[in-house]
């Protein structure tokens, strides 16, 4: 649960001295954060109404290890590019860059906190995302840099060039337009918890499912399945 506490609008090159000061005093009186108020935001509001972006502050944890190691990615298509998110399962109060790793580079975006889990790149263009094999976020804390991977097999969809997703023994597959713009497009293997399985029944493979969820399909598209016959 957090608190809030509005702060009045400075100037930008007073901004920063405000931020520091503020956690300053926090850091003395760490024990106005007791549970359930253990994290709180800071903002600035305008007699209009207009609100300054959120700063949020936490006292450390001393669990620090296992929140940054807890999350998971998020990407959002747009027309004209993509954001990468990172979404905490608990509030970490670190920053952090996330790194693109590709095939033959890595490209780094720092991640800005848009909400208090929720931590994002600004729109990054497609071409930027060709060839992404790894999704990487790097926390800034001290002493050491603490980073979080997760593999993607995605590619990019461009209009009038088809798609080609395989996993080997899953195909997503097509020669059309079956979507009208620009996308990355991605297949995951996901895990299946036995209770998860009808009674009776036997896996042969996968399950498999393919991003992102929201894409509207205008045509068909093929998807194969590759397994043993001894499986059967």
């Amino acid at each position: 649960m957090s608190a809030s506490i509005s702060t009045p609008v400075l100037p930008k090159h007073l901004t920063k001295l405000l931020q520091i000061i503020i956690l300053f005093l926090l850091s003395i009186e760490n024990s106005i954060l007791n549970d359930p108020f253990e994290i709180m935001s800071l903002y600035g509001k305008k007699q209009n109404g207009l609100k300054t972006k959120k700063i949020f502050y936490q006292k450390e944890s001393t669990n620090i290890k296992n929140i940054l190691a807890s999350g998971e990615f998020e990407i959002k298509n747009f027309k004209h590019g993509a954001l990468i998110q990172y979404v905490e399962n608990q509030f970490s109060n670190q920053t952090a860059k996330i790194n693109l790793i590709l095939k033959d580079t890595i490209i780094s975006y720092k991640a800005s906190r848009i909400k208090q889990n929720t931590l994002s790149t600004e729109t990054i263009k497609y071409s930027d995302l060709e060839n992404l094999e790894t999704l990487q976020i790097e926390y800034e804390n001290s002493p050491r840099a603490t980073t979080v991977n997760q593999n993607i097999n995605s590619m990019v969809f461009y209009p009038n060039n088809g798609i080609y997703l395989s996993d080997k023994q899953f195909t997503f597959e097509g020669n059309i337009n079956f979507i009208k713009d620009t996308a990355l497009l991605w297949i995951e293997k996901k895990q299946v918890l036995e209770n998860d399985m009808p009674k009776k029944s036997t896996l042969l493979l996968g399950p498999y499912d393919t991003n992102p969820k929201t894409l509207i399909f205008k045509e068909k598209i093929d998807i194969s399945f590759k397994y043993d016959d001894q499986q059967k």
